[in-house]
């Protein structure tokens, strides 16, 4: 069973990410990337991020370190766009690359595949993608990983603490945008 927090830091991502789509998806855009399925798959982001989270061993934070990964690729290369396409993919991969950055005890490829609902191979290819999208800097400093954890607790303070009430919870507008400004991109 995991923990209120963990599960309240899923649902805010998860927010974050729809919120990104979302835009993207308005946007007619012909750059695909390897994230990109021939379909979108037909489970919600939100369901997807709760059988993932049901599944993987680690806590809250590689839901932060997504989010950092995902601001680090943006100002790299600002024409990626996070889209229902390759979200779930992008989800995939980062968590597993977080989970295996930041834990001693985590599964193979290929049964983070099987969770994932993709076969190994494209897994091996997604996470290779991400790290060369990163260029293969998976460190976040503490000041970092503080700030972006900082400003997720502010957003899920206003968000309803119900759990059908805060996944349809709209993000709430930062007071301060400057405290924001490694997140400014995602809202």
């Amino acid at each position: 069973v995991h923990g209120e927090q963990q599960m309240r830091t899923a649902r805010m991502m998860v927010q974050v990410l729809e919120n990104i789509t979302k835009r993207a998806d308005k946007i007619s855009h012909n750059v695909k990337t390897k994230f990109d399925g021939d379909s979108i798959p037909l489970i919600s982001v939100s369901d997807f991020v709760e059988r993932l989270t049901r599944h993987f061993h680690s806590d809250e934070s590689i839901f932060i370190t997504l989010l950092i990964y995902l601001d680090r690729i943006l100002k790299k290369r600002p024409k990626f766009m996070l889209s229902s396409s390759n979200v779930h993919r992008f989800i995939l991969t980062s968590l597993v690359v977080s989970e295996k950055f930041n834990s001693d005890d985590y599964f193979s490829n290929e049964d983070y595949a099987k969770i994932g609902g993709i076969c190994n191979s494209e897994l091996n290819l997604l996470e290779h993608e991400l790290l060369s999208m990163l260029s293969f800097n998976l460190y976040i400093s503490d000041e970092n990983y503080t700030t972006y954890l900082d400003s997720l607790q502010k957003f899920l303070k206003a968000i309803v603490p119900t759990p059908a009430a805060a996944s349809c919870a709209p993000l709430p507008v930062p007071e301060d945008k400057e405290a924001y400004s490694c997140l400014q991109c995602m809202f």
